[in-house]
């Protein structure tokens, strides 16, 4: 299984964090098995288990961006997932209002932050293949 989080490159930097951070988190409740356990140092000492996969972080431009999740949604492949980071998630300061505000919105209005592609690898890279890392 292969794993990309692609962020819009126009975002400036701190923005282009938080909206990595949040598909991270998202990715790792989803699926358990991708963080390890915990580990110990050589002086015993424990550190919370980390990711057990890359996670390489791209950059593509917003209307990239949006077409890449449509295909993954139109593909309806259970193989493959797409989780997306909307502008409107970014924008909101609670769940709530989030939950309210994408309620009333229409899938075509949404504009993507970023999104993060879960899948097997061929299916991963015939979409973000292709695309440069984020600097």
């Amino acid at each position: 299984m292969k794993c990309v989080i692609i962020v819009n490159e126009t975002l400036p930097g701190g923005l282009a964090a938080n909206a990595a951070a949040a598909l991270g988190l998202s990715l790792g409740a989803q699926e358990k098995d991708l963080v390890g356990p915990e580990v110990r140092d050589g002086d015993g000492d424990v550190h919370a288990g980390i990711t057990r996969v890359n996670l390489p972080v791209l950059k593509a431009d917003a209307e990239r961006l949006k077409a890449i999740y449509e295909k993954v949604l139109l593909s309806q492949d259970p193989e493959l997932r797409a989780i997306g980071f909307s502008t409107l998630a970014q924008s909101c300061k609670s769940y709530e209002v989030y939950t309210e505000a994408i309620a009333r919105t229409p899938l075509a209005d949404l504009r993507y932050s970023a999104i993060c592609l879960f899948g097997p690898s061929r299916l991963v890279n015939s979409l973000a293949g292709a695309l440069p890392t984020l600097k």
